[in-house]
């Protein structure tokens, strides 16, 4: 019998009343409770483009009138376009998107308490030797087993892989590049794993090939989701490539005149429905994407995100690139940086700023050689860092050869 249903899920989850989270609702509260929009009225037209340096010179402007009536945190973005910023959010939001999660999660079939497994990344295990005890009891609640997989050695993926067999989940929940780098290592290694119901990943781009390899080796469909710590979960898919867009965002695509292309292919602006402590409208995510509408709802038929490799030592371990972003969370003085591996122990990490931040810098050095191991890291601290081509930034860059 599945008691954490019945007995833990009332404790997490209330009816939400889905009609309150309205573009018509967000852009009215945000015109007379915040400084920077109350010109813009309620037309969305009407409102700029929110880019992230814009977040950082009106922070004060944008936040809410009424956020003393609020239980609000500050939050910083995942840095996965190279550009960390700081934010503010509240417990209702940070609520709902607990709800939005499940509701994502139930569409592979899995139910609140069954047993799920996380191939996530949590640098604080890695930087710290203190367990946190209230988060293994919150896993333990919820009967999730999370696996770290910002260091994946071929030792801890033979151990993943043993785990997996002897417990297969009703649901795996995974960082794209860790579970990618997992199918390969069962792949090379002649590796047998169960039939799993279910694999959801996220933090990254899923390229075709990487969905169909991994819906091989674990003989299951991948679903697929999207989001960032500004905005939250953003869309997911159902088991297809078409990701279906939150009840909570709206989204726009743009052309390089900052155009709406209405069904069309640009970069993607998010409207977050639910953010009253700081609303971020018309938000510059920093991704490509095609979209379109069907029945009164968004779909995202084609994702053209950010680049995240994985490093690797010279033991032959593999490190998530995800790991260096969570190294710059709220260093307030860094306006962009990119990590790039030029040899197994040499470690290049650009900066765009103005005034470097020493005790910062020493902090980033000594997490880098954690979980690399001793190598050289090389800070150049430049004006800007300039994106490919083809529009996207790539902030971790691996140049090894394999």
């Amino acid at each position: 019998m599945n008691w954490r249903k019945y007995i833990v899920k009332p404790f997490y989850f209330k009816k939400v009343n889905y009609e309150k989270y309205t573009l018509e609702n967000i852009l009215d509260f945000a015109s007379r409770h915040t400084k920077y929009y109350s010109k813009f009225g309620n037309n969305l037209e009407n409102y700029p483009i929110l880019t992230k340096d814009i977040i950082r010179k009106e922070f004060d402007n944008l936040k809410s009138d009424e956020l003393y009536k609020r239980k609000w945190f500050f939050n910083t973005s995942g840095g996965s376009t190279g550009e960390p910023v700081k934010f503010i959010q509240d417990m209702e939001f940070r609520y709902l998107q607990r709800i939005l999660a499940y509701e994502q999660k139930a569409w592979t079939g899995y139910e609140f308490g069954e047993f799920m497994i996380k191939l996530w990344g949590n640098d604080k295990e890695i930087l710290s030797d203190k367990k946190n005890y209230k988060a293994i009891f919150l896993d333990w609640l919820k009967n999730v087993k999370f696996l770290n997989s910002y260091k994946l050695t071929p030792d801890l993926m033979r151990k993943y892989v043993e785990f997996l067999s002897k417990n297969p989940p009703k649901l795996l929940l995974a960082y794209i590049q860790s579970i990618y780098q997992l199918s390969k290592y069962i792949k090379d290694n002649n590796l047998k794993v169960p039939k799993l119901n279910a694999v959801m990943t996220t933090a990254g781009t899923l390229y075709s090939h990487q969905k169909k390899f991994i819906e091989e080796i674990f003989n299951t469909k991948v679903y697929n989701r999207y989001g960032s710590r500004e905005v939250g979960n953003i869309a997911c898919s159902k088991g297809g490539d078409e990701l279906f867009v939150s009840p909570f965002v709206y989204l726009e695509v743009v052309d390089k005149n900052g155009k709406v292309t209405n069904n069309g292919t640009g970069t993607l602006l998010v409207t977050s429905l639910i953010n009253y402590a700081m609303p971020l409208i018309r938000y510059k995510i920093g991704d490509f994407a095609e979209i379109e509408t069907k029945n009164n709802e968004q779909i995202i038929k084609k994702l053209y995100g950010r680049d995240v490799d994985m490093f690797k030592t010279k033991d032959g371990n593999f490190i998530d690139g995800e790991y260096f972003s969570d190294l710059f969370y709220f260093m307030e003085w860094v306006y962009k940086y990119q990590v790039i591996q030029k040899d197994y122990d040499y470690i290049l990490v650009k900066i765009a700023t103005k005034e470097p931040n020493k005790e910062d810098l020493e902090y980033i050095e000594n997490g880098i050689k954690k979980i690399m191991g001793e190598c050289k890291v090389e800070f150049e601290i430049v004006n800007d860092i300039p994106q490919l081509s083809s529009g996207k930034f790539r902030y971790t860059i691996s140049e090894l050869k394999d």
